[in-house]
């Protein structure tokens, strides 16, 4: 004897969406995710902006070596002497930092930005 089949159609769900939890824990989900990205990326941000500064710093050392070779025993007394061996003009700290010493050359020149000593070669001149 066949033993025949019949195909029943599928059974309709009546589940309509999400429930209250469902969407709740979604969107907390995507709160967690979307800060990680967002702490990665100011990190990122920091990091570029430091290294910026301090080859700015190496640009500015460099400028203030030049001055010196080329006027020995001349100070600089104003910006613009430095300028003339930049070529673009004196740098500014991408992250909104002050250059001190910056006529001095004496010193070397540091960024204000970098006065936080957590971090190593934080806007400062790399050795």
């Amino acid at each position: 004897m066949d033993r025949r089949t019949r195909m029943c159609p599928p059974k309709r769900n009546n589940f309509s969406g999400w429930g209250l939890f469902e969407t709740l824990l979604a969107i907390a989900l995507s709160a967690i995710i979307t800060s990680v990205v967002a702490m990665g990326a100011r990190q990122a941000l920091d990091s570029a902006n430091a290294h910026d500064c301090s080859k700015n710093l190496g640009l500015i050392e460099a400028a203030k070596d030049e001055f010196t070779r080329d006027n020995p025993g001349i100070p600089l007394v104003n910006e613009s002497q430095l300028a003339a061996y930049l070529k673009y003009g004196l740098p500014s700290c991408p992250s909104g930092g002050r250059y001190d010493h910056l006529l001095d050359l004496t010193q070397k020149t540091t960024c204000s930005v970098g006065l936080n000593t957590n971090k190593a070669n934080y806007h400062a001149l790399a050795p």
